[in-house]
C-alpha cells in the first residue's frame, strides 16, 4: 500500500502540472537530509527512476560532515542505479568576495547558479526538483514578515518557476510526514549539524519562534498554510490587474503621469510596473514623491536604466544611452554637406498625414518677417522635429546641407521659408567657419518675435519635448553664439536686412525610405 506521503506528491505534482508531459528529465538536488531522500524516494515510487538525474553541492562549511553528505548521496546513487553530479563550492571565499554577504545568501547564489548552467547545458527538457516542503513554506512566511515584504513575500514559495524550471514537490507535505514515510521505509538521512544552530535566521524561526507561536495557536501551523492559499490567490488577482494597468499605461513614449496619480496605489502600482527594471522600493518611493511635488527633469536609477520624469511621461532608457557628445566644423567659405548622428529616425511628433511619403523636407511651420525681424509660428501637429519621422513613413539618413547664395532683394521675396532652413546674413557672420554640437547647459539664442534671449531649457519646457528630443538635439553655432536650433528655431542676431548681399542657406534634409 502506498504511503500518504507519495499519494500527496503525485497530487501536487498532477494538480500544478509539474511535469506537464511526464517525460521531462529530473535533475533532483540532494543534499542527503531527511527532505531531499524522502523526494528521491517518492519519485522512484511514482516511476520516474529513468529521468532522475542526482545533483549534490559541497559548500565545503562542515568539513568531514560535508564530505560524509557527498560519500551517503554516492551510495545512495550507486544503489539505485542514478547519474549523479557533485559540485564542490568554497563558499566562504564568495561570501567575501561578494561584499561580506551571508553564508546562507551565497550559498543559494552559488546552488542556484550552478541549476542554472545545468539546466542551459541539458539537450532535452529539463526540469531541477528541490525539497521544500511545507514546514520550509511557513518558515520563508515568518522570515519575509520579519524582514519587511510585499504580497509576493507573503504568499509563499511557487510549486512552479517556470523560467528557471524549478519545482516543488513537496511543497503540501508537513516534516512529520517526511520523517514518518522514511521511518516506513528504514531509509537512513542525513543529519545537518548546522540545522540547530539558532543563529542562522531559519533555525531561530524553526526552533524558536514556531513553537512559540504554536503555544498561542496550536493549530497555527495548519492555519498559516491556510493564509499562504488564500493570499497565492489574491496575489494572482492583483498581478492579472497589473498587467492591465501596463498595457494602459506603459507606451513608446514611458510610462503615463496621469494614469498613474489617478490610480488608487500609485506607489504600488509604480512599483509593480518598474520592478522589471530594477528599481527599487525606496528609489521608486522618490519617484512617487516626485509625481505629486517635483517638477520635469528629475532622473532616477537602477542598475541597467535610468527613469526620466518628463512632463507627462517617465521615460525609461537603458543606462549609456544618452546621446554621445558631438561636434563638427562647418566650412562655410563653400557649399557643404554633413551626416547628422541621429541613426535610423522614428518619431511620433510628427503627424504621418501631414506629409507624403516621398517627402524628403519636413515643412515644420511658417517662417513670415515683419521689417527686419521675423515671427515664427509653429502649427501643433508640425512641431519642433524629434531627430525623424513618423514611424508610419519610414527611417533614413539626416543630413545637413548648407550653400553660399547670393542675396535678392528684397530680400522678401525668399518668404516665406521652411522651417527646415535657416538663413544668415553671410558678411554678418564675419566668419567662414561655424561649428554644431549637441546642446549644453546654459544654451540660449535669441528668437525671432521675442524681446532677449531664450535660454534651451526653457524652450524644450515649454514646448513639452521629451527628454530623447532634448539630448537628440544639435545647435550650430558661432563660437559660442548658438544660431540656429537644427531644424527647429532660428537666431535673429544675424538676419537678413536690405542691406544683405550674400546669405547663408543652412538646410536639414531627411531622405527617407520605407520602414520594412
Amino acid at each position: 500500500m502506498s504511503h500518504r506521503l507519495v499519494a500527496r506528491v503525485a497530487e501536487t505534482i498532477r494538480f500544478h502540472q509539474l511535469l506537464p508531459s511526464g517525460q521531462e528529465q529530473i535533475y533532483l538536488a540532494i543534499s542527503g537530509g531527511a527532505d531531499s531522500v524522502a523526494l528521491l524516494m517518492a519519485f522512484l515510487a511514482l516511476g520516474y527512476a529513468e529521468q532522475v538525474t542526482l545533483l549534490h553541492c559541497n559548500f565545503s562549511l562542515r568539513a568531514e560532515e560535508s564530505d560524509g553528505d557527498e560519500s551517503f548521496v554516492r551510495s545512495l546513487a550507486t544503489t539505485h542505479h542514478l547519474p549523479l553530479y557533485v559540485q564542490r563550492f568554497d563558499t566562504r571565499a564568495y561570501a567575501q568576495s561578494h561584499g561580506g554577504m551571508s553564508i546562507e545568501m551565497a550559498a543559494r547564489e552559488l546552488r542556484y547558479g550552478w541549476f542554472a548552467s545545468l539546466r542551459q547545458e541539458a539537450k532535452s527538457p529539463t526540469l531541477i526538483a528541490v525539497a521544500h516542503n511545507a514546514d520550509d513554506q511557513i518558515e520563508t512566511l515568518l522570515l519575509n514578515l520579519s524582514m519587511g515584504t510585499g504580497l509576493r513575500g507573503l504568499s509563499g514559495m511557487p510549486y512552479l518557476k517556470r523560467e528557471e524550471g524549478i519545482i516543488r514537490p513537496l511543497l503540501d507535505v508537513p516534516r512529520a510526514l517526511i520523517l514518518d514515510y522514511l521511518q516506513s521505509l528504514g531509509q537512513p538521512f542525513r543529519e545537518d549539524s548546522s540545522n540547530e544552530d539558532v543563529r542562522y535566521r531559519r533555525n531561530f524561526i524553526r526552533h524558536r519562534l514556531l513553537p512559540t507561536l504554536e503555544e498561542l495557536n496550536p493549530s497555527f501551523r495548519s492555519v498559516a498554510l491556510r493564509t499562504i492559499d488564500n493570499l497565492r490567490g489574491v496575489e494572482a488577482l492583483f498581478l492579472e490587474h497589473i498587467e492591465r494597468y501596463r498595457a494602459e499605461l506603459l507606451g513608446e513614449r514611458g510610462i503615463e503621469i496621469a494614469g498613474i496619480l489617478a490610480s488608487p496605489s500609485p506607489e504600488t502600482l509604480l512599483f509593480e510596473l518598474l520592478r522589471p527594471y530594477g528599481f527599487s522600493r525606496d528609489v521608486v518611493l522618490e519617484i512617487a514623491s516626485n509625481l505629486r511635488e517635483g517638477s520635469a527633469g528629475a532622473r532616477f536609477f537602477a542598475p541597467q536604466y535610468t527613469l526620466i520624469r518628463a512632463s507627462q511621461y517617465l521615460e525609461l532608457r537603458p543606462r549609456g544611452e544618452e546621446q554621445e557628445s558631438f561636434v563638427a566644423t562647418l566650412d562655410i567659405s563653400m557649399d557643404g554637406r554633413l551626416v547628422l548622428p541621429w541613426g535610423d529616425m522614428r518619431s511620433s511628433r510628427l503627424a504621418s498625414s501631414s506629409l507624403p511619403p516621398s517627402t524628403s523636407l519636413l515643412p515644420l511651420g511658417d517662417l513670415s518677417f515683419t521689417d527686419e525681424e521675423a515671427s515664427l509660428s509653429i502649427s501643433p501637429e508640425h512641431s519642433f522635429l524629434s531627430a525623424g519621422v513618423s514611424s508610419e513613413l519610414g527611417v533614413g539618413e539626416a543630413v545637413l546641407e548648407w550653400s553660399v547664395e547670393p542675396c535678392p532683394q528684397p530680400y522678401q521675396s525668399l518668404l516665406p521659408l521652411p522651417s527646415n532652413e535657416a538663413i544668415f546674413d553671410y558678411e554678418a557672420l564675419a566668419t567662414t567657419e561655424l561649428h554644431i554640437r549637441g546642446r549644453r547647459a546654459g544654451d540660449a539664442l535669441y528668437p525671432y518675435g521675442m524681446k532677449g534671449r531664450k535660454l534651451l531649457r526653457r524652450i524644450f519646457i515649454d514646448g513639452k519635448y521629451t527628454h530623447q528630443e532634448r539630448e537628440a538635439a544639435l545647435v550650430v553655432c558661432k563660437e559660442d553664439e548658438i544660431l540656429w536650433l537644427v531644424g527647429r528655431l532660428a537666431d535673429r542676431r544675424y538676419c537678413l536686412t536690405p542691406r544683405t548681399k550674400t546669405l547663408l542657406r543652412l538646410r536639414l534634409v531627411l531622405s527617407v525610405s520605407p520602414l520594412q
